[in-house]
């Protein structure tokens, strides 16, 4: 593989710069392509210390101040663009492997890699850790934080579970752990601690947490510290899977559920939270980047018959696609191994089970494993 950078590098052997008649328009040239680029965008993304704190990376000018200069030249000197303005401000310079280098490049998480039973079930050593190597090596972290967006699961085996502190250790390893109605880093058994089934030895049909939430927690991290039972297996199933097999087999539901906005909510005696939102989301380009469904959690709603129907076809389509024996994934959480789920894309479900079982865990923001991911470097490599 070859990073985006290098192979900029060797484009830009040869490069001329030309000012387009509108005075607006800058033209880069290559021995490969040409690039126009407007000259106010050179000027808002001017780097010096008067246009950008070098502390902060904040911007110190405004709009306004981009739109008031015309570019009276420019030119191209080992590797570095520099234009001059017609106003007072002094000279911007833009490196070219910066100009030529795509946002997706330097920001972009590594692409979802959908999955079946089967292939999950092949790519288990890839998406396995061991609990030391992730809390020491910013290697094996990063890796990790990988396997959260290319599958949206990762194991990490030989967790201490003698207490929660490594645990919680763990997750704080890779961001923030976000605070919600049952609290930070939290523990669960079988004792109603909250009016939730997971707080039950009954079994949970397959869905995503925080439904209600108006930003769902992005990832969840749960060890089972305590296994002294029979059942209570975990099963997964991944929604960008079901949500493509939708797309492809019944059109029509997956585009009610694409369209549909339904009602989700959390109800206590001290607790009342609800969010309105459809079970697919897409992005400008038709990718699937967010899945919310949790049957449990689906207020009451009303729409007209003909909706209505429709939708209840769509439902059940959704959880039989869900459901299909070749979609799940199944494993016994043991201590000692920690599950990490992307929330917004992969349902977990819990069979049922007697005995003594206790997890502990919490809840990250998606941004959290941005974060991470960009912090160690993961810019994403063109092949």
């Amino acid at each position: 593989m070859r990073s985006a950078r290098s192979v900029v590098s060797r484009a830009l052997s040869s490069v001329t710069c030309s000012l387009e008649d509108s005075l607006s328009l800058l033209r880069v040239s290559t021995s490969t392509c040409n690039k126009h680029v407007s000259s106010r965008w050179i000027r808002d993304h001017c780097s010096c210390s008067r246009c950008r704190n070098s502390v902060t990376m904040q911007r110190n000018v405004s709009v306004r101040d981009v739109l008031k200069g015309t570019v009276r030249s420019a030119n191209i000197d080992t590797g570095v663009l520099k234009v001059d303005w017609s106003d007072d401000h002094h000279t911007s310079e833009i490196s070219l492997n910066e100009l030529f280098s795509t946002e997706a490049s330097s920001t972009a998480t590594p692409q979802p890699q959908p999955w079946t039973q089967l292939s999950l079930r092949e790519a288990l050593p890839s998406i396995s850790f061991i609990y030391d190597e992730v809390m020491t090596s910013p290697q094996h972290l990063k890796a990790a934080v990988a396997s959260v967006f290319t599958r949206g699961v990762a194991l990490i085996e030989g967790v201490p579970s003698d207490t929660s502190a490594p645990s919680q250790s763990l997750c704080e390893r890779f961001g923030v752990i976000r605070n919600t109605n049952y609290g930070a880093f939290w523990e669960f058994g079988a004792d109603m601690a909250f009016t939730d089934t997971a707080y039950t030895t009954e079994a949970l049909p397959l869905h995503t947490d925080g439904t209600y939430l108006d930003e769902p927690p992005g990832v969840q991290m749960f060890h089972c510290v305590l296994y002294d039972a029979t059942g209570g297996h975990t099963l997964l199933s991944d929604g960008l899977t079901a949500a493509t097999n939708l797309r492809n087999g019944n059109p029509a539901a997956f585009e009610t559920l694409l369209r549909v906005a339904l009602p989700w909510h959390y109800v206590d005696s001290a607790t009342h939270y609800r969010a309105v939102a459809p079970i697919l989301r897409a992005d400008g380009s038709g990718r699937i980047v967010d899945v919310r469904f949790n049957n449990c959690d689906r207020a009451p709603f009303y729409f007209p018959p003909p909706e209505t129907e429709a939708l209840y076809d769509a439902l059940a389509a959704w959880e039989e696609e869900l459901a299909r024996p070749s979609n799940v994934f199944e494993l016994l959480l043991k201590p000692g191994v920690m599950l990490l789920v992307d929330n917004r894309r992969v349902l977990h479900a819990r069979t049922s089970f007697s005995g003594r079982r206790k997890m502990v865990g919490c809840y990250m923001n998606r941004g959290e494993f941005e974060s991470k991911w960009r912090v160690l470097g993961g810019a994403v490599q063109a092949t």
